[in-house]
């Protein structure tokens, strides 16, 4: 059914169905049911590096993706690294989770706290909305790896208001 047969001098092994039937794997890889998520099925070295693996998550690595026109892509086209729904006191009332909110009373401002990030505004990519019909207008910042929000009334005095964000890197 299969045969393994080695090509040449370029230690390349081949897999051959002749006559493969319909519906089975020509390959199958499995890791007992007892293993971690960071378990490896296949992991592709160039010298000690290693540049791609596919986990037993069914996630997979890559250092770069190369697509038919040629383009090459060696950063994750990901989603965001949060998003959330914010109360005008602060609360998270959904979101992705991994991330903290506070308003600071003194500065008038709401500042969310991105686990694993050390956030500044000329490196991510963050999009505010405004839920409350009293805020007119908002801007965003960054101190000390925080998002700041600062949302404001038609007067332009800061207040409190409801607001979704999303940030990508």
């Amino acid at each position: 059914f299969s045969v393994l047969q080695p090509l040449g001098t370029a230690n390349t092994v081949r897999i051959e169905s002749s006559d493969h039937p319909a519906g089975k794997d020509l390959l199958e890889l499995i890791v007992p049911s007892t293993a971690s998520n960071s378990s490896q099925f296949i992991e592709f070295q160039k010298g000690s590096s290693i540049v791609a693996a596919i986990n037993a998550d069914g996630s997979a690595e890559f250092q770069q993706i190369e697509f038919g026109d040629n383009t090459v892509q060696t950063t994750a086209a990901i989603g965001p690294i949060a998003f959330g729904s914010i109360s005008s006191s602060a609360a998270i009332s959904s979101g992705s989770g991994g991330y903290t909110v506070v308003y600071n009373n003194t500065l008038n401002r709401y500042e969310i706290t991105i686990t694993g990030e050390t956030y500044h505004f000329t490196n991510y990519t963050s999009l505010v909305t405004p839920a409350s019909y009293t805020v007119s207008s908002f801007r965003t910042s960054s101190v000390s790896g925080k998002l700041l929000v600062y949302l404001y009334n038609s007067a332009g005095t800061p207040i409190q208001g409801n607001f979704h964000f999303i940030v990508y890197k």
